[in-house]
C-alpha cells in the first residue's frame, strides 16, 4: 500500500478540516464558504464579499446568526484595485472596491443549517444576499491517511517562536484536500510559514487572511504497507 507523503512547516501545531458550499449571488453580495465540505462540529469559514460600494467608510459587518452553530466574526478585508483603459484614443478609467467579511461557523451535528438573509449598509447604497443553506456531514474514519507531527525535541518557553513539522500521509493528491485551521484564526497568533525549496503551496484562511503555505511531496512505504 503506497502513501502519498507531504511535509508543512509552521509556527504552531495544526488542527485539519475541509469544507462545501457553493457561492449565492444577491444584488452587489456574495456568500461563499471557503472550502469544499462541512463537518460536524469542526469550524468553517463563511466569507461575504461586498462590491459597489465606496472606499470610505467601511460598511459595518451584518450580524451573522445561524440557529444551533456558534458564529464568531473573524474580521474584514478591503480590496481596492484601479486602471486606465485606451480603445481607439477613448480613455476610461475605473476604481473597484471589495470588502470580504469572514465568520468562523461550528455546527454541532449533521445536517441542513440555514443561512439568513444579511444586509450591508453604506449610507444610501444596501445590499442583501437571499437565505441560503448548507449541508453538515459526520465525521467519518478511514484507513487512508495518518499524520505525524515533529515538535522540538527540547522543552519550550511560553510565548517562544519554534517550527512544527507535520508529515501527512495518505493516498490522494495533497491538492485534492482543502484546510480550516481554527488556530490560525485567532487573533494573539501569527503565522509565519518556514520557507522551502517547493512550488507547490496551500492557501489556508487565517483569520481575516489568507496565507499560502509550502510543501513537498513524494511516495513512501509506511510501515510496510
Amino acid at each position: 500500500m503506497i502513501f502519498d507523503r507531504k511535509m508543512m512547516v509552521a509556527v504552531f501545531p495544526m488542527i485539519l478540516l475541509a469544507g462545501l458550499f457553493s457561492g449565492i449571488r444577491a444584488q452587489n453580495l456574495e456568500l461563499k464558504l471557503e472550502g469544499r465540505q462541512v463537518y460536524a462540529d469542526l469550524p468553517f469559514v463563511l466569507a461575504l464579499t461586498a462590491k459597489g460600494f465606496d472606499e470610505q467608510p467601511v460598511p459595518e459587518p451584518p450580524e451573522l446568526r445561524i440557529a444551533g452553530s456558534k458564529v464568531t466574526f473573524l474580521g474584514v478585508s478591503p480590496n481596492i484595485s484601479s486602471g486606465i483603459q485606451i480603445i481607439n484614443g477613448r480613455r476610461t478609467e475605473w476604481r473597484r472596491v471589495q470588502f470580504t467579511y469572514r465568520y468562523r461557523v461550528q455546527a454541532p451535528a449533521e445536517g441542513t443549517f440555514i443561512v439568513p438573509a444579511l444586509t450591508v449598509t453604506q449610507g444610501a447604497k444596501t445590499a442583501s444576499t437571499m437565505p441560503a443553506s448548507f449541508q453538515v456531514k459526520p465525521i467519518t474514519q478511514t484507513r487512508d491517511m495518518k499524520i505525524r507531527l515533529e515538535l522540538p525535541d527540547r522543552p519550550v518557553w511560553v510565548g517562544e517562536t519554534f517550527d512544527v513539522g507535520m508529515e501527512w500521509l495518505l493516498r490522494r493528491d495533497v491538492g485534492d484536500h482543502t484546510f480550516q485551521v481554527p488556530l490560525f484564526d485567532l487573533d494573539h497568533v501569527h503565522v509565519q510559514p518556514a520557507p522551502i525549496a517547493s512550488q507547490r503551496t496551500l492557501t489556508i484562511p487565517a483569520g481575516a487572511l489568507n496565507i499560502n503555505i509550502p510543501y513537498t511531496q513524494d511516495s513512501v512505504i509506511s510501515e510496510g504497507i
